[in-house]
């Protein structure tokens, strides 16, 4: 009878397809190979590369991520994934992971680092979620997520004028982990870090620096935005450890965040009250007074103020605009309307109205495609068709104020970076700020500091001030 259970039981584990993760030390049930497993990280990845930039101005830090980051994954448990680490050019505080070890981080989480340490535990933490397989069943889940992108769809079903906006949240909003996987990325981010000699105090560091980010409403990593609170992460490190931080910063990494964009990059386009200015395409347009506007480097979202119609601005794939109307009407399901060509800011144009039934209730709306330069502007508006008419003046009035960028200081606008300060003299930041003041707050300043306003500093300490045009978080 026992040997007939001790088959039994491995028949069943041959079926589920089971095996001991030997990062984990668990018994785990693989419903992919690890084959299949690299392939839906390479084709994530493409996607992901497809929407979002690589941060490629400095590439000394760019190449410091990489070296750390093969550091991690040799010390880890599955050397032979074909590891990646990509620094994306996007301001928010995050970092993720993909199966088959496809690892990112933001420029925005690397500004607010102070050593080489705490790179090492947020890669280590990511390179734990790979190990682990932790987003192997997870994220075959997306194409589910990527129906349920609304009125996106709707008006650009393949989102290829949007810049793929919509679909990047959808995708990447399934990246999060339960309290047990994330407690055991942590435990191999510990674990790797010791491996590949760095300080272990960098992983409770981090977490403390990242929960400050998450008390200032500020955008924070998949793995600090779910459960357990970052704070709780942290003094669990931090007992384990006997030691909760790290002594200041280190000036070798330091030196390579000097001159790094902060934030969010004023050339990627900005608003002007209600007017919005792309400096790298060189244009212009005028939204509605009382729409709420979200700006993304590949254009922008608006919303109405009864949030009952949106519009959207982005670049087009086509060639021309008469191709690009084309192309969206084949594209899509939407039944057009009359069709207008002619110059919209005296720039080649064309734009039609459209109209979708849905099963609970129809949809209007106005296309637009300029030519600008070399490139062909899309501009999406839609609205329920009982609300349209209230809608429809403004939206016109919107498109047709598409105008080239002529100010050469908008034109040439420097976005914020980071530039450092040794001390001279014992002082704090808040006094550093009076004398010296940087383009955020000296609150936001304490923030990637890893100190407070007013906590003395000596002689010698190497500070982060932030200089350059911020039209999104002027000094205080």
């Amino acid at each position: 009878m026992k040997v007939a259970a001790r088959w039994m039981f491995v028949g069943v584990l041959g079926a589920s397809a089971c095996s001991l993760n030997p990062a984990t030390g668990r018994v785990q049930a693989f419903l992919i190979s690890e084959q299949q497993e690299v392939q839906l990280g390479r084709e994530s990845d493409a996607e992901i590369m497809g929407s979002m930039r690589t941060y490629d101005e400095a590439p000394a830090l760019v190449a410091k991520v990489e070296e750390v980051g093969g550091k991690i994954a040799e010390a880890s448990e599955r050397p032979q994934l074909p590891w990646t680490f990509r620094v994306l050019d996007d301001p928010g505080v995050n970092a993720f992971a993909l199966p088959g070890g496809f690892v990112y981080i933001t420029r925005g989480l690397l500004t607010h680092l102070n050593s080489e340490a705490e790179l090492a535990a947020v890669l280590g933490h990511e390179a734990g979620h790979v190990t682990a397989r932790h987003g192997a069943v997870k994220l075959r889940k997306t194409n589910v997520a990527r129906r349920s992108v609304g009125v996106f769809r709707v008006i650009d079903p393949g989102l290829q004028h949007i810049g793929g906006f919509a679909a990047g949240v959808a995708g990447l909003a399934l990246l999060k982990y339960s309290r047990d996987d994330e407690y055991q990325a942590d435990d191999l981010a510990l674990r790797y870090v010791d491996a590949t000699g760095y300080d272990p105090a960098g992983v409770p560091e981090v977490f403390s620096v990242l929960a400050d980010v998450a008390d200032s409403g500020s955008r924070v990593p998949s793995w600090l935005s779910t459960h357990p609170e970052p704070e709780l992460r942290q003094q669990r490190v931090a007992e384990r450890l006997g030691k909760s931080g790290l002594p200041g910063p280190d000036p070798q990494w330091m030196a390579l965040l000097d001159g790094v964009v902060y934030g969010r990059d004023a050339r990627d386009g900005f608003m002007l009250e209600q007017r919005y200015v792309q400096p790298r395409a060189g244009f212009r347009v005028d939204m509605p007074t009382d729409w709420t506007v979200e700006v993304s480097p590949s254009g922008l979202v608006g919303l109405s103020a009864e949030e009952n119609a949106l519009f959207v601005l982005g670049p087009s794939d086509e060639a021309n605009p008469s191709e690009a109307l084309a192309s969206f009407f084949t594209e899509t399901e939407l039944a057009q309307g009359e069709v207008w060509e002619g110059q919209i800011g005296g720039l080649p144009a064309i734009s039609s109205a459209f109209s979708i039934s849905a099963s609970d209730g129809t949809l209007t709306g106005l296309v637009a495609f300029v030519l600008h330069g070399e490139q062909v502007v899309a501009m999406i508006a839609a609205a329920p068709s009982d609300v349209w008419a209230g809608q429809a003046d403004a939206i016109a009035t919107t498109v047709a104020s598409f105008r080239p960028l002529k100010d050469p200081a908008l034109r040439n606008v420097q976005p914020t970076r980071i530039r450092l300060e040794t001390l001279q003299s014992p002082t704090t930041l808040a006094a550093l700020n009076q004398a010296k003041p940087s383009s955020v707050s000296v609150v936001e300043l304490a923030r990637i500091n890893h100190v407070e306003p007013d906590q003395p500093l000596p002689v010698g300490r190497i500070v982060k001030r932030v200089e350059g045009y911020n039209p999104t978080s002027p000094p205080k």
